[in-house]
């Protein structure tokens, strides 16, 4: 019979070895979640920059579609308008909206549909004066040629 030796130093277990491959695993992993988080805080900075950076064609068609849309609720507005408040504040939002197109800064591209844009809505304001300035119809007792049916008909 062999005799086993009570002392922890002779023993041949495979444990120290096992240990270091833990901790050298360990340390991989640690690295890696650290590679990945650079990574992603690496392309967020950038994103970041990027939108910074981002063309002013891109910012001026946001302003531009923003203001047409708020131009077309306006005229929408002004079509079903049924009393003079109503298409007096019609007016003002299409108002507001030439305001955002005159405020877009100058480009190559877009200047002319800018301009085509601010003269279609001018025009509407003028035929929304010239309707304001007629007396509504329901005011009259009796119907006359410069009172203003409501809802208008724009051109």
């Amino acid at each position: 019979m062999t005799k086993q030796s009570s002392d922890p130093s002779q023993n041949n277990s495979p444990r120290p070895a096992k240990g270091r491959l833990l901790a050298i695993i360990g340390a991989t992993i640690t690295i890696i979640a650290a590679i990945v988080g650079i990574i992603a805080n690496t392309a967020e900075i950038f994103d970041r920059i990027k939108e910074v950076f981002q063309k002013p064609e891109s910012n001026i068609e946001t302003i531009l579609d923003t203001a047409t849309k708020k131009a077309d609720s306006a005229i929408s507005k002004a079509k079903t308008a049924l009393e003079k408040p109503q298409l007096e504040t019609a007016r003002d939002e299409l108002q507001e909206a030439i305001q955002e197109l005159e405020n877009i800064p100058q480009s190559e591209g877009l200047d002319n549909q800018i301009q085509t844009q601010k003269l279609e809505y001018l025009k509407i304001i003028n035929q929304i004066n010239q309707a304001l300035q007629k007396q509504p119809c329901y005011e009259l007792l009796w119907k006359t040629p410069d009172c203003k049916e409501y809802p208008i008909k724009l051109d």
